[in-house]
């Protein structure tokens, strides 16, 4: 028999903490703000600048444009703590919130910035002639070589070797910084023949993800966008002719694939598009879900191409793989911070623990992505870092413990892709459905079957206890044995609404 007693019969004057809104899918409403002064300077001023004029929080402005930096180093530029452990400038980032949040906006700044160092008409035609050139010269000695191989065959002669210069040079294609769509074919096009990555920036992540988590589009694309944030190489669809390979060079085989992400989510959809991803894509992006922030004056502050030099000095280094180790202290403050890492993974599972697990890498990339951003505002020093310094590791690892932990915790709580989450959800939505002010294990168990077992439903218990959710209600003292009961914290029965204002 299930309790319906009125909720505000049992501890309706007790004083509750703030439950956990993240057992519910909701948002935290106390997440930290992005740490804006962990930015180097030049770039710090420039996302409070944009964020002012788009009258949207800078969290949607900061984190893209560290995405954005990292996809113009790409596989140019690698991080190593110790030589057998290397890390690309490859970051994947979403920005979560409700519909006209601002997220959009703040979004368009980096991405907008990014795409003014697209090949413009005049160097795009300038490669062309050159491609035209370099394709006739080709050709011509390549008629050249034939008649050697026809005279020395005639002459019962070995016949030479085709010489490099015959081969047909790679198709010119402009030079492009941003893919707005995640069509394989389109981003291997911006990615051949470049150790430079590019920057995959569609609007919205929701198509994708959803289609990934349903293995839409196929577990081959899905193993190539795993790839690509380890910057790997990809086999494309279908083969070329061996004729064509043989004339041209061309092939089906790109062979670094350095594509960082920045792309939106709505709140209401990151159970569809997270689903399925704990232990893959979903785990490795790094995520922004702010809060509105209070209305701020209109600004006249320049927000447009006004630090894409800056951006340029990344996009233009040269086109070859450097390593840079860490300094003595940067590794120093990487080994404390793997030890903490290693101290709390096990209290983790599903998508928090996947999400836990890449730290070390992110922080990694972080920290290269940082060094760059901040040598490229200062022209005083025309040669690039050679080293990752512990000032870029300190800003990196205080960001990820801080700031993207927290914003992480909440969506992927929200996204409930931990086994023991999803139960504790379901509970409280059955809960909140019996409108019950009180609960059992049996009720858990044998009414609402949060899980397939009793050690299981102990687990979800223990969850919505530590979520602040269920108290345990003292027995009264009596003969027998008192059956164990958790009163239910009278916020659940408020509603939807009401929960996103807690």
């Amino acid at each position: 028999m299930l309790d319906r007693t009125n909720a505000t019969s049992i501890e309706a004057d007790a004083d509750w903490d703030e439950p956990d809104l993240t057992l519910l899918g909701a948002r935290h409403g106390d997440l930290p703000a992005f740490p804006v002064a962990l930015l180097p300077r030049f770039w710090r001023d420039w996302c409070q600048r944009a964020a002012a004029g788009k009258g949207v929080a800078v969290d949607y402005v900061a984190l893209p444009l560290l995405a954005a930096a990292a996809s113009l180093l790409g596989a140019k530029r690698y991080v190593s703590p110790v030589p057998a452990w290397v890390e690309p400038c490859v970051l994947w980032t979403a920005l979560v919130g409700e519909p006209s949040s601002g997220k959009t906006s703040g979004l368009a700044a980096a991405v907008a910035l990014t795409r003014a160092l697209d090949d413009d008409w005049e160097l795009a035609a300038a490669g062309r002639r050159r491609y035209v050139t370099d394709l006739e010269t080709a050709r011509a000695e390549r008629w050249w070589w034939r008649e050697a191989v026809r005279g020395a065959v005639a002459n019962h002669k070995p016949s030479p070797a085709i010489p490099p210069e015959a081969h047909e040079p790679q198709p010119f294609v402009p030079r492009q910084c941003v893919v707005d769509e995640p069509g394989i074919d389109a981003v291997a096009a911006a990615l051949r023949g470049r150790r430079g990555g590019v920057l995959l920036a569609p609007e919205s992540l929701a198509g994708w993800l959803t289609a990934m988590a349903h293995d839409v589009a196929g577990a081959s694309d899905r193993s190539r966008w795993l790839k690509a944030w380890s910057a790997d190489s990809w086999k494309l669809d279908g083969k070329a002719p061996a004729d064509t390979v043989l004339e041209t060079g061309r092939c089906n085989w790109i062979p670094c694939t350095a594509v960082s992400i920045t792309g939106t989510i709505e709140t209401d959809a990151i159970a569809a598009m997270l689903a399925g991803h704990d232990g893959g894509l979903g785990a490795r992006f790094l995520f922004t879900w702010p809060g509105r922030p209070p209305l701020q004056p209109l600004s006249d502050a320049a927000v447009g191409r006004d630090a894409d030099w800056a951006l340029a000095r990344l996009r233009d280094l040269p086109d070859v793989t450097h390593i840079l180790p860490l300094t003595t202290e940067a590794r120093a403050l990487f080994e404390d911070f793997r030890r903490t890492l290693d101290a709390h993974a096990e209290r983790l599972d599903g998508a928090e623990a996947a999400w836990w697990g890449r730290g070390a890498s992110n922080v990694l990339r972080l920290a290269g992505v940082w060094t760059f951003l901040d040598w490229s505002a200062q022209f005083a020093d025309p040669s690039e870092p050679p080293v990752v310094a512990a000032p870029a590791l300190e800003a990196a690892i205080a960001l990820w413990t801080t700031y993207l932990w927290p914003h992480a915790g909440a969506v992927l709580g929200a996204a409930g892709t931990s086994d023991t989450k999803r139960q504790a959800r379901r509970a409280l939505l059955w809960i909140r459905g019996q409108s019950l002010a009180q609960v059992s294990r049996d009720d858990l168990w044998r009414h609402a079957r949060v899980a397939p077992n009793a050690s299981g439903v102990d687990g979800v218990i223990e969850t919505l206890i530590a979520g602040r959710w269920l108290r345990r209600i003292v027995p009264a003292e009596g003969v027998g044995r008192p059956r164990l009961r958790w009163a239910v914290n009278p916020a659940l029965s408020c509603d939807a609404q009401a929960f996103e204002l807690l």
